[in-house]
């Protein structure tokens, strides 16, 4: 990944203990890192493992999480109560697939909102600087009980 650079979020923490899950490495035809804006779109047909169903750690008497993003410059981001599992019975939990289209299109938001409403601080990561088209999701890491955030890539060239 020499052309891509790795947003350089501070690690989540909270006091308290918990038990760390490894974390989701997303890869796309045998490559790491997922393209958000395809994800957005839906267009994952050559996400690796796209129909497995990965294990989350999730609050406690829930199905869902919270995504954190700490991106440089901004003030920290949670999206609270992110579903991680189907509606099916039979089918309890989100297939990679289903995981990445919601972490990308929540992504965005985050994207979206600090572009039109918060100017960052560090100009060398200012979002207004940043095409949401070159960023890339490479993994998800558990971070507290419940709470998981993007490691997020920008690629400098097409």
């Amino acid at each position: 990944m020499d052309d891509y650079m790795q947003i350089p979020q501070p690690r989540y923490t909270v006091p308290g203990l918990y038990i760390a899950q490894s974390p989701l490495i997303f890869t796309t035809r045998g490559r790491v890192g997922v393209n958000l804006r395809a994800a957005c779109d839906g267009l994952l047909d050559d996400l690796d493992n796209s129909h497995s169903q990965p294990m989350m750690s999730v609050a406690p008497k829930r199905e869902r999480i919270t995504l954190r993003i700490l991106w440089p410059g901004y003030q920290p981001w949670a999206f609270v109560n992110m579903a991680v599992t189907g509606h099916s019975r039979e089918n309890n939990n989100y297939t990679t697939r289903q995981l990445v289209h919601a972490l990308a299109r929540h992504i965005y938001t985050f994207y979206r909102d600090r572009i039109r409403n918060k100017p960052g601080t560090d100009a060398g990561l200012d979002l207004h600087t940043i095409d949401f088209n070159r960023l890339y999701l490479t993994e998800l890491q558990h971070v507290s009980q419940g709470s998981w955030q993007p490691v997020l890539y920008y690629k400098f060239t097409n």
